[in-house]
């Protein structure tokens, strides 16, 4: 008998079990009245977090109530406003309620990538804030070297097949070291057909999320699912 395989598998199977892999979304809108479905999805859903665009106090705190963690969330694109970034996050920093200030802050390019590449750094260095940020898988290493400075990323490897997305993390999870969420899309626009799971729906995504969680399963740094998003999510049909 083997000692060491079985010694290994073991230790291996207690990570996993002590790394659950969570789901966890993004909401970029979110009116007062649906507060209650919003809930009822992360329940429904096995949803344990959510990174909050525009958030209220009053909202955060009704969330929060209902054991939801929540992210403060910034989206900005490229050339970045690098000063109006950061004193966003330093407000929302300065409520106390947020696990994180999350970023999604993406190259259009509508600049030079250097450009934002230097802005992109220059934002991540306020480690003071408690950042995690979304990370594309078409950048060049001194993206993901400037990411190594967040809590975690949420890669948007987004694709139709767990392969596929699988694919699309190779590339940074070579330089990131720090936990990491994988993308899958949902967004019901034609221009994302490609790589949205709109058309094919729930069971279909819900095959694929569970083939990249196996996937991942022995990784310490995995951390879970991210959905793009509750709007779409919500609607996704069965």
């Amino acid at each position: 008998m083997n000692w060491t395989k079985i010694t290994n598998w073991i230790k291996r199977l207690l990570r996993y079990k002590a790394n659950k892999p969570e789901r966890v979304m993004w909401v970029w809108y979110l009116a007062k009245k649906d507060w209650t479905n919003l809930v009822n999805l992360c329940k429904n859903k096995n949803i344990t977090r959510v990174f909050l665009a525009n958030p209220k106090k009053e909202s955060v705190k009704y969330l929060q109530g209902w054991g939801i963690k929540v992210h403060a969330l910034i989206g900005a694109q490229s050339p970045l406003k690098v000063d109006r970034i950061i004193a966003e996050a330093e407000k929302y920093a300065s409520w106390g309620l947020f696990e994180t200030i999350h970023l999604d802050i993406e190259f259009s390019g509508k600049d030079e990538l250097i450009s934002y590449l230097r802005d992109f750094d220059k934002v991540m260095s306020q480690e003071h804030l408690n950042i995690s940020v979304d990370v594309g898988t078409w950048l060049p290493k001194q993206h993901y070297d400037s990411a190594n400075t967040s809590i975690f990323v949420c890669l948007m490897s987004y694709a139709q097949t767990s392969e596929g997305t699988i694919k699309l993390a190779e590339k940074p999870l070579k330089w990131l070291r720090v936990p990491f969420y994988v993308g899958f899309e949902t967004i019901d626009n034609d221009q994302f057909k490609d790589i949205s799971f709109w058309k094919l729906g729930n069971d279909a995504m819900e095959r694929e999320m569970a083939n990249v969680e196996e996937h991942y399963k022995y990784d310490p740094n995995f951390k879970g699912i991210v959905i793009h998003h509750y709007d779409t999510y919500k609607r996704l049909k069965e």
